[in-house]
């Protein structure tokens, strides 16, 4: 291709580019400034749904997700047969993203993101004891594991957004039992 060509070609494409730019910005009220000339303000952030029967239904999904998680544990309680672990840390993933969506306060926030830690800080537990006598496989001790290590992070990062803000002692739930670890296999 001739030096010519080349040069009109880059010519041609950064003026698609900037073209594509100033659209881009006249379409997105970034482009320009007001009519008063001031850049304009931030955004104001929604807290939570407005419409009434959505709040009802977010609502409808954390009781459902909070019964979820805990006829799993009662059940891994009640039988000791290892169970879908992952399975059971989504529900309470669920639960605490249900409780976000209402847009509660800062400490409310830091308190969900939290109590799903601890949550799935106790499966991760109890995970590894089942793998660790056999009864249930590494891999799934492992992937508990990982959402363990996403949720801490998730409670990191929520808290450098609220630095100062104390977190209340965490409540425990009513019905939801303390699995036992499994009994250890007998020996031969």
């Amino acid at each position: 291709m001739s030096v010519a060509k080349m040069s009109g070609l880059a010519l041609a494409t950064s003026g698609f580019l900037a073209a594509g730019l100033v659209l881009l910005g006249q379409n997105s009220g970034r482009g320009a400034l007001p009519d008063d000339g001031k850049p304009p303000g931030p955004v104001p952030k929604r807290a939570g749904p407005t419409d009434p029967a959505v709040k009802a239904l977010i609502e409808e999904r954390i009781k459902t997700s909070r019964e979820i998680y805990q006829q799993q544990m009662v059940r891994l309680a009640e039988t000791h047969q290892s169970a879908p672990f992952d399975e059971i840390a989504s529900w309470s993933r669920r639960w605490m993203e249900d409780q976000l969506r209402l847009g509660p306060p800062p400490v409310e926030k830091l308190g969900a993101i939290r109590e799903h830690v601890e949550r799935t800080r106790s499966l991760a537990k109890l995970a590894a004891d089942y793998a660790r006598t056999g009864q249930g496989r590494l891999e799934d001790a492992l992937k508990v594991k990982y959402l363990l290590i996403e949720a801490e992070q998730m409670l990191v990062e929520a808290s450098a957004a609220h630095p100062g803000i104390v977190l209340p002692a965490i409540k425990p739930e009513p019905a939801r039992p303390d699995p036992a670890p499994p009994p250890s296999p007998p020996s031969p």
